[in-house]
């Protein structure tokens, strides 16, 4: 089952995504680099342990996807386009790493 995950202060709701509702375990992806940031979310959560819990659980059913070198090659052109907008890095480098993976927009 995919999940969805919102945060709302420093508390993260992970509950079943609707919008992934027609795909199989196995068939979504996360970039390592939104899973820092859930690292992040857990460790600055008020429950850590229980939001540690949450997060075990989500990449027991989505896999986590490593960054290489196509990553950077692709983020370059991604942050050079968007270079008005500063404060997305992060996204910016989630994108390269779709893309350096062929996902489809």
């Amino acid at each position: 089952m995919a999940l969805e995950i919102e945060r709302e202060g420093d508390e993260i709701r992970i509950r079943p995504a609707r919008r992934f509702a027609q795909y199989y375990v196995g068939d979504v992806a996360m970039s390592a680099i939104t899973y820092a940031e859930l690292e992040y979310g857990v460790a600055i959560s008020a429950e850590p342990e229980h939001e540690r819990v949450n997060l075990a659980a989500l990449v027991d059913d989505i896999q986590v996807v490593s960054c290489d070198v196509p990553v950077g090659v692709a983020c370059g052109p991604i942050r050079m386009a968007s270079r008005d907008s500063k404060n997305d890095h992060l996204d910016k480098m989630v994108a390269a790493h779709a893309v350096s993976l062929g996902v489809p927009w």
